[in-house]
């Protein structure tokens, strides 16, 4: 189009309207007195095509995107070959991360796209997360504009894009930044529900393989969120309307990935916790069946022509169904199918059929809630069909309604065509069955008994428990002799349980002895000396209690004469118990085989009689057992040396957990061509404990030195506490190098010649413990005892033990550390069961360790916030002071579980302290541990038992010890180590006069290393777990391979491993 110029006056001449309807094709004008009838239409196009001329560029990057999808539709996107990427990121490498409206980049496109997911999206992910994973993490968490800030993740899951769900979380160049991304963007909060990705998935119903695999990419913090109302991922996943098969095995993989979530409750007026939550919804599902089949029925008989009799007939006189005209059912179809629940209570509904009738549960849209026959279609009008498109859920047609379609009807037999991107986002939904619901709300329940204290799991399954329902039944410490019927009489309003956590019952005699219905097979001979008393309490929790399950079993029965082999068998027959405490010397293990095959934990009284424990540990003895995982060994000594017992039980160890040969076999007869494969079984390591004859002091005898690798994998390590058995074997070899270092002739400077030292602020230290001889430098003590009493206690004694085993730690780590004991002022509370410890005193303590120059303090311990501001600041205070003095700060996580962690002295100043907390033999955080994100690093601290030294006593008892203190021990010990190799690598580079050289550790990266910064980064060079979210020190990365090196080496040469090692340690270095 020609514009005239605003400056130019006047009418355009002939030549000129000549010139602009060329250009913009305008005809000639009619004259005034000509047919016009066109002339405002075409004035009107004119118009239109002008402002066409005058719209404003399109946005490149759309243009870019609208590409791509463009590609994408076509099939045409293929980066497989080098060629076609260059070509493709050459052209739209500049748009990568830029947005369109709605802040949408690249992912949000793709996870908004209309058109269904293939092979060329797929290529386009990968080619993004393999080439660009940094800018490919940043899409990932970015959100949108939409109104609800949606990340590609979460817009691709509730718009149930399931292949691109897949796509998106695939990582396979195992890239820490995606994986990161990847976690980060599962666990961000979305939508307007406030809910994360996990949330979306499984209200999505995304197909049950699919959300497994995102579940095991997430983290516990992930699992436990709570959207809006109160509820985790895990309440969703139980609801009974997702109840089908597959289900089952999604809420086991989020209980099996991190079971907090069971801990969350939702918010009020119900504060339903996870399984009050599924009884809830199974409940309320029932409810509404009879109002929507009755309305439901009473459609069908407006829509449908009666049916008459005579045409349901048969030849022989039946209906169609079999039945007299007379016997129909004149329920409608739907309610004839009703399911049947098995469930006892409130919630149950009675069924008219006739027993042994089959029943298919109903099924329910989860959006409209209207029901479904379980054989038909939805009665919404929306289509069901087989899958077309791989692991997708249903997408949904629009409703078959007439009033939306005058003049349209669509019946059974011509049903909407639906799109092939509506194909390709579903599958079959699966049915809901009563079946998988009972496997689902057992699963739950069990893992509460299993892991939960009484009270807390009593309140998990009935909230306030209105109607006083006990999980367990505890009759320890009643009166010897039982009248059977005055027990019935006196505990005939007590509501147990179908399930028990645990019953335990004292050496108990019933008089006068019932007529047992259902006592021994045989009737007991005069000959026969063994009791049965324990029948009568077990028949009546079975019979009386309905009682069906006992998950542990405790009773006293070491009298004479004991329980009868038959006897007990009897008593736990059918109970299927999984902890066993039958306490009866040299119990047969046949008899705890009969009683039950499914036991996982057992406790033995062992009279010393070595053939028992020969026959213990035997194919046919515990070895049977497939779930077993410990042992706990009561040892009496009686014949036999304390030398020959401890013999005895190593060996019985070993046998315990030697694999036996298996024949592998699939037919009972072979084929000519086929012969069995005989091979040995990987067998997972039964723990064995030995709990002394005084009953108070248990010493872990057995540690998990074997492993198979599918346990290696599931376990992320090859041993429980490998941690541990690195440290000690690295320790032997070390501490002979210290030795030898220290006695050269040397003109050392003053940094190389001081040992490092520790300062304990604790309770004290039992200074007469072997393995503490020569570690002490010194101490002091600012426990003044009680007010009045005008003493001081020593800082030699220990006043509970805990910086006894707090030292033990220290020194296990580095023996050639000095110890500074630091006691503190502690009060036991009795009514909490804890020592309490003064918050002044502590300062005291703090400042005590900055005077005498330490390089690291060691605090296992928390304290709350000091309650007034001046015992608040006098500790700030202290804690500044020694920050300012570079000393390194360890100290305890509060092992509070799910509780805010903000107690003292972490929280003083948590940026320049080292705050450590406990993890589990797989390297897992402990589950008491808080929010692990704000800790620096974990350390093993769950079950660490003490290493046996060659000269301890052989009756001497170890017991583990569990929580955060001991593990804040071992990472100040494992600080001192590596200050202690960094000073043996420049030793070593002054012996040789190697400072000019670039690797050379010299004294200024000693100093280094003592510095805060300076001992995290080398924390971090040692290298860390991505489970554990980079806080679990993986010590055998560095340590294994130093400590196999100077095992063949003299003692001359492993100071050179040594030198080698240190500068792994210095932030110069790295790597």
């Amino acid at each position: 189009m020609t514009f005239i110029h605003p400056s130019m006056s006047g009418l355009p001449n002939d030549r000129e309207r000549e010139l602009t309807r060329r250009q913009t094709g305008d005809k000639e004008p009619s004259s005034p007195t000509g047919d016009d009838s066109d002339s405002f239409e075409e004035d009107e196009k004119d118009e239109e095509e002008d402002d066409d001329d005058l719209r404003p560029p399109q946005d490149p990057v759309k243009v870019a995107f609208d590409e791509i999808l463009e590609q994408i539709k076509n099939k045409e996107l293929k980066l497989g070959r080098s060629e076609e990427r260059k070509k493709f990121f050459h052209r739209y490498e500049k748009y990568l991360e830029e947005r369109i409206g709605e802040k949408k980049n690249l992912l949000h496109v793709l996870a908004y796209y209309e058109g269904s997911a293939n092979i060329s999206m797929k290529s386009l992910v990968t080619q993004l997360c393999k080439k660009y994973p940094k800018e490919y993490a940043r899409l990932l968490v970015a959100k949108d504009d939409t109104g609800s800030e949606n990340n590609p993740l979460y817009a691709a899951i509730t718009r149930k894009n399931f292949r691109l769900v897949a796509y998106l979380c695939e990582n396979k160049e195992g890239s820490q930044t995606v994986t990161t991304a990847i976690e980060t963007a599962l666990a961000m909060s979305c939508g307007e529900r406030g809910e994360n990705c996990l949330h979306a998935a499984i209200r999505s119903k995304m197909p049950a393989q699919t959300a497994i695999s995102l579940i095991r990419l997430t983290n516990d913090e992930t699992l436990k969120a709570q959207d809006s109302k109160g509820f985790t991922p895990l309440h969703y996943a139980v609801e009974y309307e997702r109840c089908t098969d597959s289900q089952f095995d999604v809420v086991k993989t989020l209980i099996e990935c991190g079971d907090s979530a069971l801990d969350k409750l939702g918010n009020k007026p119900d504060y339903f916790s996870v399984y009050r939550y599924h009884e809830n919804t199974h409940e309320r599902a029932f409810k509404t069946t009879k109002p929507n089949v009755k309305a439901m029925a009473e459609k069908e008989k407006e829509r449908v022509p009666p049916v008459r009799e005579e045409d349901l007939r048969r030849p022989d006189g039946l209906n169609k169904k079999g039945m007299e005209p007379d016997k129909l059912d004149p329920r409608p179809e739907a309610l004839q199918q009703r399911p049947r629940t098995q469930r006892e209570g409130p919630h149950s509904l009675k069924d008219e059929r006739k027993p042994g009738d089959l029943a298919r549960p109903q099924r329910r849209d989860t959006d409209t809630n209207s029901p479904v026959e379980p054989n038909g279609p939805p009665h919404n009008g929306y289509l069901h069909a087989p899958s077309q498109g791989g692991p997708v859920m249903a997408g949904k047609e629009a409703p078959h309604n007439d009033s939306l379609n005058p003049g349209v009807r669509f019946s059974k037999e011509t049903p909407k065509r639906e799109s092939s991107v509506a194909r390709s986002r579903r599958v079959e939904e699966p049915e809901v069955t009563e079946e998988s619901a009972e496997k689902i709300r057992e699963l739950l329940q069990l893992h509460y008994l299993r892991t939960r204290s009484p009270e807390t799991a009593a309140s998990r399954l009935y909230g306030k428990n209105p109607n006083a329902k006990h999980i367990c039944f505890d009759y320890l410490g009643a009166p010897s002799k039982v009248n059977p019927e005055e027990f019935k009489d006196s505990f005939e309003h007590v509501k147990l349980d179908s399930v028990l956590q645990y019953v335990a019952f004292s050496n108990l005699e019933v008089r006068p002895a019932p007529e047992f219905p259902y006592s021994l097979d045989n009737p007991v001979e005069a000959e026969g000396k063994g009791r049965c008393d324990m029948m009568f309490f077990f028949e009546w929790l079975r019979q009386d209690k309905g009682v069906k399950r006992i998950l542990k079993v405790i009773v006293e029965d070491l009298d004479t004469p004991a329980h009868s082999d038959e006897a007990i068998e009897k008593t736990l027959e059918g109970f299927n118990v999984e902890i066993l405490d039958w306490r009866k010397t040299d119990l047969c293990p046949e008899t705890m085989y009969t009683s039950s095959s499914k036991l996982r934990e057992i406790y033995l009284r062992w009279s010393g009689n070595n053939a028992v424990l020969r026959s213990w540990s035997e194919p046919d003895g515990l070895r049977r057992f497939e779930d077993l995982e410990k042992v706990h060994l009561h040892v009496k000594q009686d014949l036999e040396t304390s030398m020959r017992t401890k013999k005895n039980i190593d060996k019985f160890c070993e046998r315990l957990n030697s694999s036996t040969p298996t024949i592998e076999q699939t037919r009972a007869v072979p084929t000519p061509d086929e012969q069995p494969t005989i091979s040995v079984k990987p067998s997972k390591i039964i723990r064995v404990s030995r709990i002394e004859q005084d009953g108070q002091h248990e010493r872990l005898l057995t540690m998990n030195l074997a492993a198979s690798p599918g346990e290696i994998k599931q376990e992320q390590t090859l041993q429980p506490h490998r941690w541990l058995t690195c440290m000690d074997e690295f320790r032997e070899m070390i501490q002979n190098v210290w030795s030898w270092s220290m006695k050269q002739k040397l003109q050392q400077q003053n940094d190389l010649q001081k040992p490092v030292e520790i300062a304990l602020i604790d309770d004290g230290i039992d200074v007469l413990q072997p393995r503490l001889r020569g570690k002490i430098s010194d101490g002091k003590s600012f426990d003044f005892g009680d007010k009045g009493a005008n003493r001081i206690r020593s800082h030699w004694i220990s006043e509970r033990g805990h910086g006894t085993v707090m030292a033990k730690n220290i020194a296990r780590i580095c023996p050639m550390a000095k110890i500074y004991v630091i006691k503190l002022e502690t009060h036991f509370d009795h009514k909490e069961q804890k020592s309490r410890i003064g918050a002044r005193s502590a300062a005291d303590a703090i400042d005590a360790a900055v005077d005498r120059k330490v390089q690291i303090i060691s605090m296992s311990w928390t304290i709350a916030q000091p309650s007034t501001s001046d015992e608040k600041e006098r500790l700030d205070t202290a804690i500044r002071r020694a920050i300012s003095a570079g000393i390194l700060l360890f100290c305890s996580s509060a092992d509070k579980g799910l509780h805010q962690d903000n107690d003292y002295p972490a929280a003083s100043n948590p940026s320049k302290m080292f705050r450590i907390g406990a993890a589990k033999a797989n390297g897992n955080a402990w589950d008491w541990v808080p929010n692990i994100t704000n800790l620096d690093f974990i350390i093993p601290g769950h079950e660490v038992a003490e290493k046996a030294l060659l000269d301890d006593d052989p009756s001497q008892t170890f017991q583990p010890q569990t929580g955060s203190s001991v593990a804040t021990a071992l990472g100040a010990g494992l600080a001192a180590l590596i200050i202690c190799c960094v000073q043996l690598a420049a030793i070593h580079t002054q012996m040789n006069q190697q400072v000019d050289t670039p690797t050379a550790v010299t004294v200024s990266d000693l100093r280094e290393v003592k510095r805060h910064d300076g001992m995290k980064a080398a924390f971090g060079a040692i290298g860390t777990s991505m489970e554990s979210q980079n806080k679990f020190v993986e010590v055998w990365r560095v340590f294994d391979k130093a400590a196999k090196e100077m095992r063949v080496l003299e003692k001359e040469r492993r100071l050179g491993v040594v030198a080698a090692l240190a500068p792994k340690f210095v932030r110069n270095y790295g790597m």
